[in-house]
């Protein structure tokens, strides 16, 4: 099975960058983005298992980038990734619960409990996928 693909996005540099080592250690491959519009732009390329977004960045909060990714996937009909929000406020961590996240993860954050949740967010993701393509061959079938 292909490595699971993670976009990470944050305009703190930084912390982008130790966020990418931890994740690229754990087993998987991550593309980083500063800003909202990068992230949309990676989402597009590369149809990610996840997604972790800063939820205030320039260029797009991660909530207009989830909204902006999931119309992309409604449009050309791919199982939307897995969204985990990052930031350091609990105001956030309630819109994040409100807009659908698989996870909101608070500032500062524990390197192996982050890739832990992404672990689970790709699981689900996959079982996704796997469920739409079993419901379509099974219409394909009935249909023949």
């Amino acid at each position: 099975m292909p490595r699971p693909v993670v976009v990470v996005a944050d305009d703190d540099v930084p912390l982008l960058k130790a966020i990418g080592l931890r994740l690229e250690a754990a087993g998987f491959d991550v593309c980083l983005a500063q800003d909202g519009y990068m992230a949309v732009q990676a989402a597009r390329r590369l149809n990610p298992d996840v997604m972790l977004l800063d939820v205030g960045m320039p260029a797009g909060d991660g909530f207009s980038v989830r909204d902006r990714v999931c119309q992309l996937g409604a449009v050309d009909g791919a199982v939307p990734p897995q969204f985990v929000y990052l930031s350091g406020s609990d105001a956030a961590a309630r819109s994040g619960r409100r807009s659908g996240a698989y996870a909101f993860v608070r500032k500062p954050f524990d390197g192996p409990a982050l890739a832990a949740i992404v672990r689970g967010a790709v699981r689900v993701r996959r079982e996704r996928a796997l469920a739409r393509e079993l419901q379509a061959r099974a219409s394909d079938a009935l249909a023949d």
